[in-house]
């Protein structure tokens, strides 16, 4: 039986080593995907063999209107070697701010912040994004 509309995810709250700090609007990249090689078989014509590669993962890009709160930021400008990087977490919730769906990644760190463009005359939402860099999905969590 499909679940109701209201189950489907508008929210998304993002921990930082098993600490929530802050909500998003928007959370894009959760992707995974092979490498593949093309290996052509002498003496066979009629296909070329697929061979799969490494595992590679998309940044974590999310997306949230402008706060007070500049924790993200300070994450950011914190220099993170490979030992001190830690784990994200993501829960996509619904309309009720309950959890739908969660996905947790290995050895994060934050690559890019982008602030808000500033105009003068602009009627419209400010909103900040974080881009986060990881090692891969974390096992039996999503």
């Amino acid at each position: 039986m499909p679940q109701p509309p209201e189950d489907l995810g508008s929210h998304y709250v993002l921990e930082i080593d098993d600490t929530e700090v802050a909500y998003f609007s928007s959370c894009s990249g959760l992707q995974a995907e092979y490498e593949t090689y093309s290996y052509s078989e002498g003496g066979l014509n009629s296909f070329v063999h697929q061979l799969k590669g490494r595992m590679r993962y998309g940044n974590l890009i999310l997306t949230r209107g402008v706060t007070k709160n500049n924790t993200l930021l300070s994450w950011f400008q914190t220099p993170k070697e490979r030992p001190q990087r830690g784990s994200v977490t993501i829960k996509m919730l619904d309309r009720r701010l309950a959890v739908v769906h969660t996905w947790a990644f290995s050895a994060a760190w934050a690559v890019k912040y982008m602030g808000p463009d500033l105009m003068a005359n602009s009627h419209g939402m400010v909103v900040e994004s974080l881009e986060i860099a990881h090692e891969g999905l974390i096992p039996g969590v999503s």
